[in-house]
C-alpha cells in the first residue's frame, strides 16, 4: 500500500508540473486588450489600466502596468507589468493573472509575494485586438 501511495502522490505531483507549464504557456499567448474593453474583476476599463502604478503586496511602488491583456476572443485576464527593481527585480512585461491583483485608488496592489512572480512568463508585444476580441 505504501508503494502505491508514493506512486500516486509522484504521479500528481507530475500532473501539477504539467498543469502549471500549460498554464504559463497559455498565459503566453496574449493579446492586448481595445482600451474599451470592461475589465469586470477590476471594476475599469483596459485602457484606463495601462500606466497605472502597482505596489507590491507589502505595500511599496514596484512598477507600472505596461498593458491589459486577455484572449484572443477578447477576454480579460491579465496585467503586464514592468517592475522597476526592489523584491520584484527588474523584469519587464511580467504577465500578472487578474487574479493576483486589486484596484483601489488608482493603484494596481499584487497580492502575491516577488517569489511567485518570478514564475511568471513575460510578455511579447502583438497587434492590439479590436472590440470585441478576435485578432485579424
Amino acid at each position: 500500500m505504501r508503494h502505491t501511495f508514493r506512486t500516486s502522490l509522484f504521479a500528481f505531483a507530475a500532473s501539477l508540473g504539467l498543469a502549471a507549464s500549460a498554464a504559463a504557456q497559455s498565459m503566453a499567448d496574449l493579446y492586448p486588450l481595445a482600451p474599451e474593453t470592461q475589465v469586470t474583476v477590476l471594476e475599469t476599463q483596459a485602457g484606463q489600466l495601462k500606466g497605472l502604478p502597482v505596489n507590491g503586496s507589502e505595500g511599496a511602488p514596484v512598477g507600472l502596468v505596461a498593458e491589459a491583456l486577455g484572449t484572443e476572443g477578447g477576454t480579460p485576464t491579465a496585467v503586464a507589468v514592468d517592475f522597476a527593481g526592489g523584491a520584484y527585480g527588474d523584469r519587464k512585461g511580467v504577465i500578472v493573472p487578474l487574479a493576483d491583483v486589486q484596484l483601489g485608488g488608482g493603484i494596481v496592489v499584487l497580492t502575491v509575494d516577488p517569489e511567485r512572480t518570478a514564475e511568471y512568463p513575460l510578455y511579447e508585444p502583438r497587434e492590439p485586438l479590436p472590440p470585441g476580441g478576435v485578432a485579424e
